[in-house]
């Protein structure tokens, strides 16, 4: 505990607020109140519940471990600051290193270690952000509540079944919707789908307005690591909205979601969106805030940033993620234009909600259409509801 807070202590002057410690002996036996100079900064005592408002309230949280040697005897607070979205810079411990890899939870070593690693977190949203969104993806996968229930089960030969989506021994099976005017972009789409890792997917092309050969199809996309395959064809003067109507009807997934022939998903798109459908309770997950490429400017741009984890009445017509259930019982309206929203406005009216995820594993892709010489309408209103986050498409920072 010395190292790590005196750590912190030697970076609290370079930062507004620096290390502010919460102890539940305040005020108790002498013998577990904070010494000097830590004294000074602790700033009261919370109970378990408000604990857990704290957990959000701070860009970085530390963690101490009384027994360091045993492979699974850490505390629970770990998992919660986490999950709460806050990064966990820790003392070295066994079990930590059993659940968590190091991209996931910072472990420190000495007093110089945890100031540097401190004072970086504190100066960089994007390295804390990355830091958690490793993290809690591990805890989804593997280290909820859920899972332990199950395991208890197993291991007690208690024989039970547990349907979508509460079970966390069975992946999560997803339809995804594809309708397509272009038949240049099935590679795109089958390789798109066939990295999608920890789900079972299944495709559901619909082909607008142009066939393919469904055999050659089946070959390319068990090369691309699709075994279920659903191929539709509507005639070219079929509305979108009907086309996603159809689509979602043949779909088999407990999941269904909405994705675009061109834009880019990163391998764990489905799986991290599965879970924010978990962990949210909301009827459609989807991002609002998301990243954009424009073509013509080789820019890419972060959008709506701040409405990242919230809920809302609006995500990104391509990351669209709900349940089969729901979107049969709110279908598209068919339309020439607006079918997104104006399901995602059924689904508000029908009394359901909406929940805006995390910002990775996804770009909306706006290639290049003209010269590049001057700002169009377009970009212009676009650039005004986000910030250029990089020129070139950086796709090491945002498929991870």
């Amino acid at each position: 505990m010395e190292m790590l807070l005196t750590g912190a202590l030697d970076v609290s002057g370079a930062m507004e607020h620096g290390l502010e410690i919460f102890s539940r002996q305040l005020g108790g036996d002498t013998n577990y109140q904070f010494p000097a100079p830590f004294n000074d900064r602790v700033v009261g005592s919370l109970p378990y519940e408000k604990m857990l408002t704290a957990y959000k309230a701070y860009k970085v949280f530390l963690n101490v471990n009384s027994v360091v040697d045993s492979p699974s005897m850490c505390a629970r607070r770990i998992f919660e600051i986490t999950a709460s979205g806050t990064p966990v810079v820790t003392a070295p411990s066994r079990a930590i290193a059993e659940f968590f890899e190091k991209s996931e939870v910072v472990e420190v070593g000495n007093r110089a270690e945890s100031a540097g690693m401190i004072r970086s977190l504190v100066r960089s949203k994007e390295l804390r952000d990355r830091i958690v969104h490793l993290g809690q993806r591990k805890i989804w996968q593997q280290h909820t509540y859920a899972h332990r229930a199950e395991q208890v089960l197993q291991a007690s030969g208690i024989s039970f079944e547990c349907p979508q989506p509460f079970s966390m021994t069975r992946r999560p099976t997803v339809s995804a919707l594809v309708s397509t005017i272009r038949p240049q972009q099935i590679p795109h789409i089958l390789a798109t789908i066939g990295k999608q890792a920890n789900v079972d997917t299944e495709l559901v092309l619909l082909t607008h307005g142009f066939e393919l050969d469904e055999a050659s199809l089946r070959a390319e996309a068990l090369d691309a690591g699709i075994d279920n395959l659903v191929l539709l064809h509507q005639p070219r003067t079929t509305s979108l909205g009907a086309c996603l109507n159809l689509a979602a009807g043949a779909a088999s997934g407990f999941y269904v979601t909405k994705m675009d022939d061109d834009d880019l998903y990163g391998a764990n798109y489905l799986q991290d969106q599965a879970a924010a459908h978990r962990y949210s309770g909301a009827n459609v997950v989807g991002k609002q805030a998301h990243y954009m490429y424009l073509g013509d400017r080789n820019a890419t741009l972060l959008r709506f940033e701040e409405r990242e984890h919230r809920f809302t009445d609006l995500v990104m017509g391509p990351t669209i993620f709900t349940t089969r259930e729901m979107m049969q019982e709110v279908p598209f309206l068919e339309l020439g234009r607006g079918e997104d929203t104006n399901f995602l406005r059924g689904v508000l009216d029908a009394g359901g909600s909406i929940y805006s995820a995390d910002r990775f594993n996804f770009v909306q892709m706006r290639s290049a259409q003209g010269d590049g010489h001057t700002w169009s309408v377009e970009e212009t209103d676009l650039l005004a509801t986000g910030v250029v986050s990089s020129f070139g498409l950086n796709e090491q920072h945002i498929m991870f």
